[in-house]
């Protein structure tokens, strides 16, 4: 795509030398502006710090200065053994004497088509603008998030359960614990490393408890707080890994005596993740949430060739037949010999993929054949916890 040539200004292009300092002097004075410092201002949200983000991120100057920016950062994820690749944005901002000019749509627009050469599938945006709605991102579902008063769960009686704050040698641990979940990001350590440094990610602080059984370690729980809202104290699960029986146990720990004080602990359970319905049982109830910023699918039928040995597992590779996905005019399409799931709008497409946001309905949709299976079997496709790499 041919972008609209900015008179005065350079880029978009990945920042150089001393560049890499004003840009993060830039990003600092716009959503920091009290910080004493850039060290101040990013610890909060370390992937910051992270050497990917800054290669990622790219600046438009002015007399040499970057006045726009826009940082990125890529990971693959894993959903049930099949590989997409994520990217995320944050620190969407221009300098106040020269906004109103397009720098923030062209800088988005380079981002994008660079996820895109570099085989990004579904790209997650830090926020809400009227910017990201109008290049197709939206809000999604896919979270359910359970309230769970103090000591409304008994502590079960497995008494070989253990739980402890990770410190710093534990990074390898965490990265290892982490690579047996059904549906994760392939992280290098460095990300472990940030947060456990900071005690911070997205915003919030936070910290990682390590679940052990028998003494030897079964799960992590990521947790942020003591939080407060009308006047209740609380803390909030961001992320655990670890088979769900020992995580519910931990779970009941935390809501019980390891954090004395609080009124409740809160904790986000993705789409088909069998924690879900054992906290159900246990007579927790939970509320739909919408994942946190907007998201964006960048290539329809690459990203759903990529998947079609998902579709194959979960349905039956002879049943589906050949799928050939198709996109174009706003219209969406799954169709094979036995069968077509089209659906018109992007964000209905979203909303198909990903779940409707709580209050919203998915429209425009037709459905035959074993492509009613597929929605049922496939959809919405569940993403990790996105706390940790949030930029």
């Amino acid at each position: 795509m041919e972008r609209k040539r900015l008179e005065g200004y350079e880029g978009p292009r990945n920042p150089r030398g001393e560049e890499v300092m004003m840009a993060a002097e830039l990003a600092r004075s716009v959503f920091f502006p009290n910080s004493r410092s850039l060290e101040e201002a990013a610890s909060s949200w370390p992937m910051a710090f992270h050497r990917g983000y800054i290669e990622g991120s790219f600046v438009i100057l002015h007399e040499g200065r970057p006045v726009s920016m826009i940082c990125r950062l890529e990971r693959d994820v894993v959903i049930f053994g099949h590989r997409l690749r994520m990217g995320f944005i944050g620190n969407v901002c221009t300098h106040p004497d020269h906004r109103g000019k397009g720098l923030a749509t062209t800088i988005l627009e380079a981002s994008m088509e660079r996820f895109l050469s570099s085989g990004v599938d579904i790209v997650f945006i830090s926020g809400a603008r009227r910017l990201y709605y109008s290049t197709g991102a939206n809000h999604v579902g896919g979270i359910t998030r359970f309230r769970i008063p103090h000591n409304s769960l008994a502590i079960s009686g497995r008494s070989s359960l253990g739980i402890r704050p990770a410190g710093d040698l534990d990074p390898p641990l965490l990265a290892e614990l982490y690579r047996d979940e059904p549906v994760r990001f392939i992280r290098p350590l460095e990300d472990y490393e940030l947060v456990l440094k900071h005690r911070h990610c997205s915003g919030k602080s936070c910290e990682f408890f390590i679940i052990e059984e028998s003494g030897s370690p079964s799960g992590y729980l990521l947790v942020s707080g003591p939080l407060e809202d009308k006047g209740k104290r609380f803390r909030w699960v961001l992320e655990y890994c670890g088979e769900r029986e020992i995580v519910l146990d931990a779970i009941r720990v935390l809501s019980s005596v390891l954090f004395p004080g609080m009124d409740f602990l809160l904790i986000d359970v993705a789409i088909g993740d069998p924690l879900m319905t054992m906290l159900l049982r246990l007579g927790i109830s939970g509320e739909a949430f919408q994942l946190p910023g907007t998201v964006k699918l960048l290539d329809f039928p690459r990203t759903m060739a990529k998947l079609i040995p998902y579709f194959e597992e979960r349905v039956g590779k002879e049943r589906l037949g050949t799928v050939d996905p198709i996109a174009g005019s706003g219209r969406y399409v799954l169709c094979s010999e036995n069968g077509i799931l089209q659906i018109d709008g992007e964000e209905n497409m979203l909303w198909t993929l990903f779940g409707a946001p709580p209050g919203r309905e998915v429209g425009n949709v037709v459905v035959t054949g074993i492509m009613k299976d597929l929605i049922a079997r496939c959809f919405p496709l569940p993403l990790p916890s996105l706390h940790v790499n949030m930029i």
